[in-house]
């Protein structure tokens, strides 16, 4: 009963970690990476970054989504 009370809250705080995380990726990417806004010669390289960071925040919500998984080191 205890373990099941306490494998429920170490989901659960993995999927806000997960939240804050992709809100933090999503800042970083529209703050630090603003291709749209730079010259010619660094624009590759700046939306390169920014897409990296937007498919991080995906994988992090489709984390949040979904739970740790069954080879979480939370079911320990």
């Amino acid at each position: 009963k205890e373990y099941r009370r306490q494998r429920q809250m170490c989901i659960r705080d993995s999927r806000w970690t997960a939240i804050a995380m992709a809100i933090f990726t999503v800042a970083t990417a529209l703050f630090f990476h603003k291709y749209w806004a730079v010259p010619d010669a660094m624009k590759m390289a700046q939306q390169i970054n920014f897409n990296k960071n937007i498919a991080i925040a995906g994988g992090l919500l489709a984390f949040a989504a979904f739970g740790p998984g069954r080879f979480s080191i939370d079911k320990r």
